[in-house]
């Protein structure tokens, strides 16, 4: 396992739930789902050759890896969709669990993230199913 792998793991240990690492480089965060990595692409933050650890990883998730650049990214959790589209793109996909789908922060259905994009192979239409469903999230919640 490289350094920063290393390092991006044992620091997602520490109650994070996304940490890059590059280096001398960290980005760490506590939020919970594709947030993080949203606001990385609207920043222009690139995570080119960066290891990455996410709690858990679908394949919205993994779209959004690929847009942004990853080199390596790791999860407790990921789906199977998630690692063929990593590895579809050249990234290295480590997992200590495999799944057939991410479920809901409910625990009662799929992730709609995952879900939006389930059925779909190209980066920028995945981005903007992704970027349309949190935006219907959001409005949900605000009712």
């Amino acid at each position: 396992m490289n350094t920063d792998l290393y390092v991006a793991k044992k620091t997602l240990l520490e109650g994070y739930t996304l940490v890059a690492c590059k280096e001398d480089i960290i980005y760490k965060s506590k939020l919970r789902g594709v947030g993080t990595l949203l606001e990385y692409i609207e920043n222009g933050v690139r995570l080119e050759g960066f290891s990455c650890a996410d709690r858990v990883v679908g394949k919205g998730a993994a779209f959004l890896y690929v847009l942004l650049g990853a080199h390596c990214v790791y999860a407790p959790v990921m789906s199977i969709s998630a690692k063929t589209t990593l590895y579809r793109f050249g990234i290295v996909a480590l997992y200590d669990n495999l799944v057939d789908r991410i479920i809901n922060r409910g625990g009662d259905g799929f992730c709609p993230i995952e879900s939006a994009v389930i059925d779909i192979d190209d980066v920028n239409l995945a981005y903007n199913a992704i970027r349309n469903t949190i935006s219907e999230l959001r409005k949900k919640n605000d009712l």
